[in-house]
């Protein structure tokens, strides 16, 4: 499932390397997420938690429930949050961590946004 290569993918690599960053010149990682992360998300959304918390199974039976646009904007918006509280830690130790967050561009899948009846144009 997309969700958990995005968001725990994303975690996972991102506190396997640290230790090989710690005290390094000039150490960074950063990762790349959506500008869809920002949109329409409420900071105590129980997907959100559940993903910042770890629990991969919680998150498979929650995402079940949600539509694709929330499947999409959750846990993107979890991983800018999951980098915010890395880099209160991370700081210290000398490593820098930070998210892109590009906007929007014509693929394949925002084609499949505009083309969706339900979402359509103004969600764009």
């Amino acid at each position: 499932m997309i969700l958990f290569v995005n968001y725990f993918g994303s975690v996972g690599l991102f506190d396997g390397l640290r230790p090989a960053m710690e005290g390094r010149a000039n150490a960074c990682a950063i990762g790349l997420v959506s500008n869809s992360a920002q949109f329409d998300v409420d900071y105590e959304e129980p997907m959100v938690l559940a993903l910042l918390g770890g629990d991969e199974a919680k998150c498979r039976e929650m995402i079940l429930e949600l539509d694709r646009g929330a499947a999409y904007r959750l846990p993107r918006h979890a991983l800018v949050r999951a980098i915010r509280h890395r880099d209160i830690e991370w700081g210290p130790l000398g490593v820098r961590i930070n998210a892109i967050i590009p906007g929007m561009t014509l693929t394949p899948m925002v084609q499949d946004i505009i083309d969706d009846p339900e979402m359509g144009p103004s969600s764009i």
